[in-house]
């Protein structure tokens, strides 16, 4: 009960004894001397009345509200867990990269070696000298087709790379979130690789598999990137992500805070700029 509240229901209260007394005094009278006192009776039960639905109203709003927070806190939970078992998995695909493309360097060193000794002996047994030019032609074919293997590998275990680095913004653990953002917006500010695939952690589905500081972090790192290296795709994506965003949160399918309607602003104008 609020002080406002006692002080109404302790001045009809005296209004009522007031009215009581004074009836008391006259005998009881007549019924329509009654009124007055009937009246404050009214007005005190309406009072207490009100506090009851008031004290039940806040009973009932803080219980939803502590529902609400055991939901969310549920729901953090399984995104936890499900962003633990992708950063397993993003890890093991790294090293399973990571493994293909040094086979596959070894592999390019033991094919450069056999094409020296093939070369040597085309040197030795060649007596007009097209044996030797045939062979340096296939040489030169394989070399180049293995080279393009090597280059494939690389460009592959780089790019698995960022998309992990990415996914760190959304990691359970604060320091690796602050640490990957850093990294994003220190050394690929300008790669698009890490801008689009930054772009599909705020698209759905992968917008359900984030945490609120991801998709802020999100937000942070791509309004930090270097603009030139946005293209028109990039650019619409961005743009269709914000407005599932802002649709989801108007159907109130998606909660956010004033931290990321800001970052959205923010990134919806350097949008607009470069657009």
């Amino acid at each position: 009960m609020t002080p406002e509240e006692k002080a109404r229901i302790e001045a009809e209260t005296e209004k009522l004894i007031a009215e009581t007394s004074s009836i008391k005094k006259g005998g009881w009278g007549k019924p329509s001397a009654w009124i007055p006192m009937l009246a404050a009776i009214t007005a005190i039960a309406t009072s207490i009345g009100q506090f009851q639905y008031s004290s039940l109203k806040e009973r009932e709003d803080a219980l939803e509200a502590r529902e609400k927070v055991f939901e969310a806190k549920v729901e953090e939970g399984r995104l936890i867990e499900k962003n633990n078992k992708l950063e397993v998995k993003s890890q093991e695909l790294i090293q399973d990269i990571q493994k293909s493309t040094s086979e596959i360097l070894l592999l390019k060193e033991e094919i450069t070696k056999a094409n020296e000794q093939l070369l040597k002996i085309a040197k030795e047994k060649d007596t007009d000298g097209t044996l030797v030019a045939s062979v340096e032609k296939e040489i030169s074919k394989r070399t180049e087709q293995v080279t393009n293997i090597v280059t494939s590998a690389e460009s592959r275990n780089l790019e698995v790379q960022i998309q992990n680095l990415v996914w760190k913004m959304n990691s359970d653990v604060k320091e690796k979130r602050l640490a990957a953002v850093a990294e994003l917006i220190e050394d690929h500010k300008e790669n698009q690789i890490a801008i689009s695939s930054a772009i599909s952690l705020i698209t759905m589905p992968q917008l359900e598999t984030l945490s609120s500081s991801g998709r802020i972090n999100v937000f942070v790192y791509l309004r930090n990137t270097e603009q030139s290296s946005w293209n028109e795709d990039l650019r619409k994506r961005a743009q269709d992500a914000i407005h599932t965003i802002k649709k989801m949160t108007n159907e109130r399918k998606l909660n956010i805070g004033p931290q990321m309607e800001g970052e959205i602003h923010k990134l919806e104008e350097i949008l607009k700029k470069n657009s």
